[in-house]
């Protein structure tokens, strides 16, 4: 299993306490699943950024360091079944205590490493919490674009693309936006999970209800599959193209 990034509901504006009890909670339910669990760190899985927290830079745990504690290294690679899974950090901390998508320069050469030292041909698939390529980012009246920082994509993906040029990336898999999409470019399909809480546990976001993504690898073909599972509010917002 991966865990695609926002283990909490929000450890970004929330004081300590809260960000504890959250995590706990996410650590108490992962052990239900009863699998290996890959670890991808999401906005959310920031403590203390945004200055409504009222958590000051220096305190424990302050920002990515509440994700690293838990579950150890932003980004890193493993293998499974023959295919090179590549997991990277898409969130960039901004100086003004906000984040933006970023695949920051000390990983991007971190990537360019791994890859240069796998077989020829070895098939990959690529994991980032913010998506790299989305038909989203064309969408304007999503209120994340309308923030200081680009909070829909990641915005040096063209560096992270020309570092995998060459290689044989089966799919890049994505988060971050609640919607279930496939874009494909160049030929590799860039596929977003949706969410498992829909629109944020009030309905559907954009189409995409609540519920996650089986991927099926045979060979070089990568096929997905969204699974709802009839989750019901009693709030329900459904969010369409269109509202914004």
């Amino acid at each position: 299993m991966i865990q695609g990034g926002d283990h909490v509901f929000d450890a970004l504006e929330v004081d300590h306490k809260r960000a504890m009890q959250i995590m706990d909670l996410y650590v108490e339910t992962e052990q239900v699943i009863g699998l290996k669990v890959h670890q991808v760190l999401g906005n959310h899985d920031c403590f203390g950024v945004f200055p409504k927290s009222g958590v000051d830079p220096s305190a424990p745990d302050y920002g990515k360091q509440y994700y690293t504690e838990r579950f150890g290294p932003t980004y890193y690679t493993f293998d499974h079944k023959g295919v090179h899974f590549i997991v990277l950090d898409s969130i960039g901390i901004t100086g003004d205590r906000s984040y933006e998508g970023r695949v920051d320069a000390a990983q991007i050469e971190w990537l360019r490493r791994d890859l240069a030292g796998l077989p020829a041909g070895a098939p990959i698939i690529v994991v980032s919490h913010i998506p790299l390529v989305t038909a989203l980012s064309c969408y304007e009246p999503l209120d994340w674009t309308q923030t200081p920082h680009n909070w829909t994509n990641v915005v040096n993906a063209r560096d992270v693309l020309a570092a995998l040029q060459g290689h044989k990336v089966l799919a890049v898999l994505q988060g971050h936006s609640h919607v279930a999409e496939r874009v494909v470019l160049n030929g590799v399909p860039f596929i977003t999970g949706g969410a498992v809480s829909g629109n944020w546990w009030q309905g559907s976001f954009l189409g995409t209800p609540e519920g996650y993504l089986q991927v099926d690898v045979d060979g070089d073909d990568v096929r997905t599959q969204y699974i709802t599972y009839g989750f019901q509010t009693i709030d329900r917002q459904d969010v369409a193209i269109g509202r914004g």
